[in-house]
C-alpha cells in the first residue's frame, strides 16, 4: 500500500501519513537501544536457514508445502499460519480432519508445491490460536 492509498483510506493527507511513519521509525530506533526480542531457545534455533521463509511464503501464497521433520518423514501440509510460542515454532495446518497444529522445531527442509488451497471461510489465526491454547492449557 502506498502513502497515497493509506491517506485516502484513513481520510488524512499524504503528508500526515509520511510524518507519522517517520515518527514510528524514530520510535522503533529509540526502542531498539534498550529492548531486544530474542525468541530462540537457549539451545539455539535448529531450523535450517531459509526454511521458515519458504514456509511463510507457502502460507502467503496458499500453496501446499512438503515438510521434512527430524524423523525424515515427508508430510504435505496446507499451512494457514505460523506461530512462535515460548521459543517453539508451530505451523497451523488445514487437513482432512480439520485444523491442526504441528510443532516444527525439528524442521529439516521444505518444498513448495504448485498445488493451491483455500483457507476455511472466516479463518483468523489469532482467534484460532486463542481457542487452541484454551483447550490445551
Amino acid at each position: 500500500m502506498t502513502a497515497r492509498e493509506l491517506a485516502e483510506t484513513l481520510e488524512v493527507s499524504e503528508r500526515t501519513v509520511l510524518r507519522d511513519v517517520e515518527a514510528l521509525a524514530e520510535e522503533a530506533d529509540r526502542l531498539s537501544t534498550w529492548f531486544l526480542h530474542d525468541p530462540d531457545p537457549w539451545t539455539g534455533n535448529r531450523i535450517p536457514h531459509g526454511e521458515l521463509r519458504r514456509l511463510a511464503r507457502s502460507v502467503d501464497r496458499r500453496r501446499e508445502v512438503e515438510i521434512t521433520l527430524a524423523s525424515d518423514a515427508i508430510v504435505t501440509v496446507r499451512p494457514l499460519g505460523l506461530v512462535l510460542k515460548a521459543g517453539s515454532w508451530h505451523v497451523v495446518t488445514l487437513g482432512a480432519a480439520g485444523i491442526d497444529v504441528v510443532c516444527i522445531d525439528d524442521l529439516r527442509g521444505t518444498r513448495l508445491t504448485s498445488r493451491r488451497f483455500a483457507p476455511p471461510p472466516g479463518f483468523e489465526l489469532a482467534s484460532f490460536w486463542k481457542l487452541h491454547n484454551a483447550h490445551n492449557a
